[in-house]
């Protein structure tokens, strides 16, 4: 649900949270605003979302990632 501007930014800073911390370990993070983006057939937003990761548990994970998201809608009307 939502627009495709939400979504983009809900699915950037969503997949930021999960894939660096989750809620035991809540990452800091900051999602841009929605932009459109439109390449390679592809009609819709893209976001960013810059996360800093709060507790490194080894030096495999990094201190700062970054995470992109687009999202279109598909002929059937899902996103």
């Amino acid at each position: 649900d939502g627009t495709l501007q939400e979504n983009a930014r809900n699915w950037a800073g969503n997949w930021g949270f999960a894939a660096y911390g989750g809620a035991d370990h809540k990452p800091k993070i900051k999602v841009s605003e929605a932009k459109p983006w439109k390449h390679g057939g592809i009609d819709g937003y893209t976001a960013t979302a810059e996360v800093t990761v709060t507790n490194r548990p080894g030096s495999c994970v990094p201190p700062k990632a970054v995470v992109h998201s687009i999202a279109q809608k598909l002929p059937d009307g899902t996103m």
